[in-house]
């Protein structure tokens, strides 16, 4: 993954790292296209670019929610202002609501020209989807005020419905390329973690060959809150929490260390494992990387697509 995704990915070390097989390039929706209609895919192009001169692949990511820009809410889409409750405390968030009918007619028309660019290039080997959650992955609300808009709304199964839709914009667009959901409870309790199954469910049976699912969450002591290790799904993979960064000053994740996370990420099934541009250009972690791309190359002998 590479350090300042904006800015220099071209010159990004990501590129001249022997243990690096792929790169993750994420960026936002207002990024690709800053007004309606208007798109720019130069961030995605030149990594590419630099992905197919030094024989890597790529995983694509625009992030919408909360990194929606503002022209879409010009445009018609209900803004919500949620509250994030976390362990750093509350955190004010707006982002369209997902099932919102306009929201929906933009965004499905962003995914239509990301996939035509980029659906039969070889180097692509799998996108990312975004639109249900309030980030990367599908963690919607979790705040009293937030779940009764929510229930308001039409309850869980209308953030369920929103789910699937956007998943069918991506497999329009992508008929060649895999697309993974990063999962994630859209609300705390079992009605999140009903929710969840039933869009990975929904996805698998709808799109076998091609839908995938990532934790962002692998770490010591895994496996993370929110995934489904135990899922017969093919295309599964991971990211880890954080960076270890040994080589400034210790991890940052206590009581593990990379080798050992990655080794749990092997043995849960997982045919990409996501690693932190900290980490990959640590010196100390040159082994423990190598080894993992061994073990994954043994296991699979290809990329996703």
């Amino acid at each position: 993954m590479v350090a300042k995704p904006y800015r220099g990915i071209a010159t990004d070390p990501c590129w001249r790292n022997p243990n690096i097989t792929g790169v993750s390039l994420r960026t936002e929706w207002g990024k690709v296209e800053p007004a309606k209609g208007v798109f720019d895919w130069t961030f995605f192009d030149q990594g590419i670019s630099a992905a197919a001169t030094t024989h890597k692949s790529v995983a694509l990511t625009v992030y919408s929610g909360k990194r929606t820009p503002e022209w879409v809410y010009a445009d018609g889409a209900r803004k919500l202002e949620l509250t994030r409750i976390g362990r750093k405390g509350n955190q004010a968030r707006t982002m369209p609501a997902p099932w919102d009918a306009t929201l929906l007619a933009d965004w499905r028309a962003l995914v239509a020209a990301f996939g035509a660019r980029y659906d039969s290039n070889p180097v692509v080997s799998y996108v990312t989807m975004t639109g249900p959650g309030r980030g990367g992955e599908l963690y919607f609300v979790n705040s009293p005020e937030d779940l009764a808009m929510l229930q308001t709304a039409g309850g869980i199964d209308v953030w369920v419905r929103a789910a699937e839709k956007i998943a069918s914009f991506y497999a329009s667009a992508f008929p060649s390329t895999p697309f993974l959901y990063a999962t994630g409870e859209p609300v705390p309790g079992p009605d999140g973690k009903n929710a969840l199954a039933l869009v990975v469910n929904y996805c698998e049976q709808n799109w076998p060959d091609r839908f995938g699912i990532r934790s962002s969450g692998l770490r010591p002591g895994y496996p993370a809150r929110g995934f489904v290790p135990q899922s017969a799904i093919t295309n599964k993979g991971f990211q880890m929490l954080k960076a270890f960064w040994s080589a400034r000053g210790g991890s940052r994740m206590p009581n593990g260390t990379l080798a050992g996370t990655l080794d749990l990420a092997v043995r849960y099934g997982g045919r990409f494992v996501e690693v932190y541009a900290k980490d990959c250009n640590d010196p100390e972690q040159a082994t423990v990387l190598a080894e993992v791309n061994r073990r994954l190359k043994t296991a699979y002998d290809h990329d996703l697509k």
